[in-house]
């Protein structure tokens, strides 16, 4: 038997006895396990096509109880999304800096992350190419890049790069390009001009470097602790796009469709948050239910 065959059988017999110890099953949610044996499968099958494996691993030969695998409440408006209030204070802010020096367009991604729910990643991959009269085409994104060294038997962080796909074939998208974030990108654009920046036609590339996805978040942090309001990465950004759109009657399925989501489950489950603060939820029910209740005499 050759040694990849003993690795992935031992590799089986893990994941076997991890089934068989309910308490073990506790520190993993259902996606996790999932995801996990997919991985596994997959390497199954590469290896069984190669010829260096004698047959293919099947998941449904493990069983678990999934009522075990651990659950996951969904988290609190308030470390999800941002507030009104809070997004307001973060785009003036941002804008303010902008005014403040006119040359580092890389802090008008924050205005542009608001109008458009795109991913950092994507934003930061945008091209003035993908911009149209109404439309924002999003078909590339930021990916980390590594590469193997075969003396060394390990991977080697090349840095980030901009790949033609997007996270998922979902991603690959059309999305309303609306009148504000056309300002914005007309600021950026004059911005480019008149400091001559330019970076193979990337949107957000301040000195003629192009912007990256961790400048942003850091970027993010300081403004959201200048303007006094809780630290949420740009990822929340998103959410709260996506919530805005929801809470404002756009159809699910276009919420779905320009969110880049295969499903609306994922939409809805993980991107959809109320914006309203807890003593805000409770006077709307207030308002709802007053008076339904006969005043005594």
């Amino acid at each position: 038997m050759s040694m990849i065959q003993l690795l992935l059988d031992d590799t089986v017999q893990r994941l076997n006895n991890i089934s068989a110890k309910e308490k073990d099953l506790e520190i993993l949610r259902k996606r996790d396990y999932y995801d996990m044996a997919l991985i596994i499968k997959k390497c199954f099958e590469f290896a069984a096509d190669e010829g260096i494996c004698e047959n293919t691993w099947n998941i449904a030969k493990t069983k678990i109880n999934t009522k075990k695998l651990k659950k996951i409440r969904k988290k609190e408006s308030n470390s999800e999304i941002y507030y009104y209030d809070e997004k307001a204070k973060l785009i003036a802010h941002a804008l303010k800096r902008y005014a403040e020096r006119p040359w580092n367009i890389g802090v008008l991604a924050i205005p542009f992350l608001f109008l458009s729910g795109m991913r950092i990643s994507e934003v930061v991959a945008l091209k003035y190419s993908n911009l149209c009269d109404n439309e924002i085409h999003v078909d590339e994104a930021e990916i980390n890049a590594y590469m193997y060294d075969e003396n060394k038997a390990e991977f080697k962080y090349l840095g980030k790069t901009v790949e033609n796909h997007t996270k998922s074939e979902a991603g690959i998208r059309t999305i309303p390009y609306t009148s504000d974030a056309k300002k914005i990108i007309g600021l950026v654009k004059k911005a480019s001009i008149q400091y001559n920046y330019y970076d193979n036609d990337y949107v957000f590339c301040p000195a003629s470097k192009r912007l990256t996805s961790n400048s942003i978040d850091k970027l993010l942090y300081r403004y959201c602790e200048e303007v006094g309001i809780p630290k949420k990465s740009a990822h929340k950004i998103r959410k709260t796009y996506i919530s805005q759109l929801v809470v404002g009657g756009i159809d699910l399925d276009t919420v779905c469709r320009v969110s880049g989501h295969a499903d609306l489950k994922t939409t809805l489950e993980s991107y959809f948050y109320s914006l309203d603060r807890k003593n805000e939820v409770h006077s709307k029910f207030e308002g709802i239910f007053q008076n339904t209740i006969l005043q005594e005499k």
